[in-house]
């Protein structure tokens, strides 16, 4: 891509981007086919962060990132705070009907102690997923710019420094 390309992309995408990549996806983009990145989807930190925000709790941000393990794990906790939910509104109509409320009583409380457990995890989880969806947006979408380009460095723990260069050891370079 010449430079106007580039400065192109880079107008039109850099917000997807960390800002401490943005040197070195220029120079990853001297040699790249403008068709090639230009038909690489990117994702919106802005729309993933929104939809964190209001559906964050029932793991669709995770998904949209491609982390299936904690998307279903968030959205089974969120299903299981609503079971434990009713198993609650239960055990206090049982106790309500029941002579004997000892049992139920000791339910009721572990049912609430549950629910009010589960409650925290998924506030806990999601506060952090509001935290830091942006910026693993971003790095998602530098590794999908690497993988279109046919780029490996990703995969070896690349680092990407402001001074444009891309390599997997600062130290190396002085060696």
């Amino acid at each position: 891509m010449d430079q106007k390309e580039r400065d192109l992309f880079l107008m039109t995408n850099g917000n997807k981007f960390k800002s401490e990549h943005i040197l070195t996806i220029n120079r990853l983009l001297e040699n790249a086919e403008s068709t090639t990145v230009y038909s690489t989807e990117f994702k919106s930190p802005s729309t993933i962060l929104i939809i964190s925000v209001l559906a964050g709790q029932l793991g669709i941000d995770r998904y949209l990132l491609g982390d299936k393990k904690m998307g279903t794990l968030k959205l089974v906790l969120f299903l299981l705070m609503y079971v434990f939910l009713f198993l609650m509104s239960f055990a206090a109509i049982q106790m309500d009907e029941s002579r004997n409320h000892s049992t139920i009583t000791v339910l009721a409380v572990v049912f609430t102690a549950i629910f009010f457990i589960l409650i925290l995890a998924i506030t806990i989880l999601w506060i952090y997923d509001v935290a830091t969806i942006s910026g693993r947006t971003r790095d998602l979408n530098l590794k999908r710019l690497y993988v279109a380009l046919n780029y490996t460095g990703y995969q070896t723990g690349v680092h990407c420094q402001t001074d444009g260069h891309v390599g997997n050891d600062p130290s190396e370079e002085n060696a």
